[in-house]
């Protein structure tokens, strides 16, 4: 098969595309600069094996669009939480309740829940705590793309080699 490669025509929407900026104790980060942030500092966290922060961008913008429409509070939770469809079967799998409705609100149905869209059972095992408050949230956007960076990251892969970076996605 023939390694994945973005698109020549692959646009990356400015809400995830803002480079962070230097503040002071009075100004505070947009959530796009917030967002931003969060994929780079897990990146560089992740960074032996040579995780590009645009694809975590990417992942963020399928999984949730970058949380547009949302904003975060002051802890950086995503308002109001992200949860996708009760996955009971039909258009989706069938998955059903791992976490007791702690993450997904639902006590039969798993959903995919916070701005990388993890399902409950997989954020149980991959769950990070990005922003160091001791607490590993996946509706947190440091939370989860350190998550997401770690589970891609998995198994020693190196992202800059093509079949890893194909196994990873």
């Amino acid at each position: 098969p023939t390694p994945w490669r973005p698109k020549a025509d692959l646009k990356i929407p400015v809400a995830v595309a803002v480079p962070p900026r230097a503040t002071t104790n009075q100004t505070r980060l947009s959530d796009d600069e917030i967002i931003w942030t969060a994929y780079a500092s897990a990146a560089e966290r992740e960074r032996s094996c040579h995780l590009p922060v645009m694809l975590l961008a990417a992942i963020g913008e399928v999984e949730s669009s970058s949380l547009r429409g949302r904003t975060l509070d002051a802890a950086h939770d995503a308002v109001p939480p992200v949860r996708g469809p009760a996955l009971s079967g039909g258009a989706f799998s069938a998955i059903r309740d791992t976490d007791g409705g702690r993450y997904d609100g639902d006590p039969v149905w798993d959903r995919a829940v916070g701005p990388m869209q993890f399902i409950p059972g997989t954020w149980r095992i991959w769950g990070a705590d990005g922003n160091g408050d001791g607490v590993d949230d996946p509706q947190n956007i440091e939370d989860a793309a350190l998550a997401a960076a770690g589970y891609l990251c998995a198994g020693g892969r190196d992202l800059s080699r093509p079949a890893d970076l194909q196994a990873a996605i």
